[in-house]
């Protein structure tokens, strides 16, 4: 990849996506940030995201629909999900792997951990 890695991270929380802007673009990536659901399909076709970090509560959709959509459809349904979210038991994170997330981190999560994560799976 020529280019540095974009990254776009759904999350109505403000100060984690900030703090998750702020870390990612310091590392060389390229980062979008939205805070809705309808944001996240927006900003899918006008980024061009090498991977999703997806919170599952978001204020009008859940991360599972809006993962749910980008699998639905051809352009989107390749594009690494890691779902990051503080409803982590079994159910939640079942259901997110079988809708094809590449990855379930819950909240509070490390900044360092996530990245490892991150940087596996732009490397597969």
């Amino acid at each position: 990849m020529d280019r540095p890695a974009r990254i776009l991270i759904v999350d109505d929380d403000v100060d984690i996506c900030k703090m998750l802007q702020f870390y990612f673009t310091n590392l060389g990536y390229e980062v979008q940030v939205t805070y809705t659901g309808a944001g996240a399909i927006r900003s899918v076709g006008d980024v061009r995201p090498d991977l999703i970090v997806l919170d599952i509560q978001l204020p009008d959709s859940n991360g599972y629909t809006i993962a749910r959509t980008l699998r639905a459809d051809r352009y989107t349904a390749s594009i690494p999900i890691i779902f990051l979210s503080a409803h982590s038991g079994k159910e939640e994170r079942v259901a997110g792997l079988e809708l094809g997330a590449d990855d379930f981190i819950a909240k509070p999560f490390d900044a360092q951990e996530l990245r490892l994560r991150i940087e596996r799976i732009l490397k597969s």
